[in-house]
């Protein structure tokens, strides 16, 4: 049986956990000073220059070949060493639009899906549970977010590298109830009624045929597997609830924290890693159910 949970908005990916670690940032930092035009033109003149002064004999073109190359690794070294907080902030302000529209589409859609769930035969608790965790991540989110714009400034790469570390949190607990919605979908199709009815029709097992020994076996196996399909629902709603408590918890100690000096940096980044960490976690044992 299909237990695949319906597919996800495509037309905008999701950031990865690793883009938002510090070797991600300072590639993209590099990436940027050397695709920039100010880079990319005069060493393309430079190299334009030493093929025709090649080509052509004409020695002097050598210098403006040198003059192009030096001048494009200038700019691109100034890119990166003197303006690499300004290059950094816009790359993680790429990855934030990037989640945020992300999150926005999976959000609507998971809401309109739960509250469908509902009337799945035995599946109302579950789906509710869901449905009220779908606001309380966002707001455990807007919580922290809060938090970091009181300790810290708006557009400050530590600022910017936590925000994304938690909103990996959120967007793994918000693949955790897509996936409830996929299995929810799936045990919907085993409808326990009816495979009860027809158990209790059966004669005793010892008259039973061997033909109907295999319907009798059909029938309690796909009652397995819808009660096998809702165990794994339950840990995942208690997989949301515990990363939840985490942020929480991440929470009270960014209100502890103080923002000045080394104790600051001591605070946040193990807080970082540690989202990071969690938003893992949960991905891995998403990938391991599926």
């Amino acid at each position: 049986m299909n237990t695949a949970p319906p597919p996800l908005p495509a037309a905008v990916a999701p950031p990865a956990i690793a883009d938002y670690t510090p070797a991600a940032v300072s590639r993209a930092i590099t990436r940027a000073g050397l695709k920039h035009p100010l880079t990319l033109y005069p060493m393309a003149i430079g190299a334009g220059s030493a093929f025709a002064g090649w080509l052509f004999v004409m020695p002097q073109l050598y210098l403006v070949a040198v003059a192009g190359i030096i001048g494009g690794m200038s700019w691109a070294v100034a890119q990166i060493l003197i303006f690499r907080d300004k290059l950094g902030k816009r790359y993680l302000r790429g990855l934030r639009q990037r989640q945020t529209q992300y999150e926005s589409a999976v959000k609507l859609r998971l809401r309109e899906q739960l509250q469908a769930c509902r009337h799945i035969p035995g599946a109302a608790d579950m789906a509710n549970q869901g449905a009220r965790q779908l606001p309380k991540i966002q707001e455990k989110l807007d919580n922290i977010t809060h938090l970091l714009d009181m300790k810290l400034t708006q557009g400050e790469l530590t600022h910017a590298r936590f925000q994304g570390a938690a909103e990996q949190v959120c967007l793994s607990a918000l693949d955790n109830l897509n996936q409830v919605v996929g299995l929810l979908n799936s045990a919907a199709s085993i409808d326990p009624i009816y495979i009860d009815q027809q158990l209790a029709a059966m004669k005793p097992s010892p008259q039973l045929s061997d033909d109907e020994r295999a319907a009798r076996q059909a029938l309690t196996d796909r009652l397995a597997l819808r009660h096998e399909q809702f165990a794994k629902i339950k840990k995942r709603l208690a997989q949301n609830e515990l990363a939840m408590t985490e942020m929480e918890k991440i929470s009270a100690g960014i209100a502890e924290w103080q923002t000045q000096g080394q104790f600051a940096a001591a605070g946040f980044e193990p807080a970082i890693t540690r989202l990071q960490e969690l938003a893992r976690q949960m991905h891995r044992y998403s990938l391991s159910e599926k």
